[in-house]
């Protein structure tokens, strides 16, 4: 008999104490419910912020391409703006369509060769004016 009370005991006590963690439980789940919530949200704009991120980089090495393309050439500074930010856009996880540019990118004169060229065209185009002799 006093087992079986000893028993009993024990199992009243383990009801209360599953009583009592069940009450204790319950504003931690709904504080881990809330910093879950709060986790969403951040990982959401995190990802508005990275898209955003990636259109401006895109926009700003086509910006630059098309200057130096229309220019005929690259300037030390050009290069570098282009793949600093290359480098961040294709860690944001960039697409390769901005890799084909930054290739055209790079084959673009730098602007002490495009100058050298444009010496020697001005050069080749003297020599080859020749003077016209007007018979009257």
């Amino acid at each position: 008999m006093e087992e079986y009370q000893r028993n009993k005991q024990k199992e009243e006590h383990k009801a209360d104490i599953k009583v009592i963690v069940r009450e204790e439980l319950i504003p931690v789940r709904a504080d881990i419910r809330e910093v879950k919530d709060t986790q969403d949200k951040l990982e959401n704009q995190l990802t508005d912020i990275q898209r955003g991120t990636l259109s401006t980089l895109k926009n700003d090495i086509l910006n630059r391409y098309y200057e130096c393309d229309a220019k005929g050439h690259r300037t030390d500074y050009d290069y570098q703006a282009v793949h600093a930010s290359y480098e961040s856009y294709m860690n944001l996880g960039g697409n390769s369509f901005i890799s084909d540019v930054i290739d055209r990118f790079d084959k673009l004169p730098t602007k002490e060769e495009w100058v050298k060229k444009q010496k020697t065209i001005r050069t080749k185009a003297k020599k080859r004016v020749e003077p016209v002799e007007v018979q009257i």
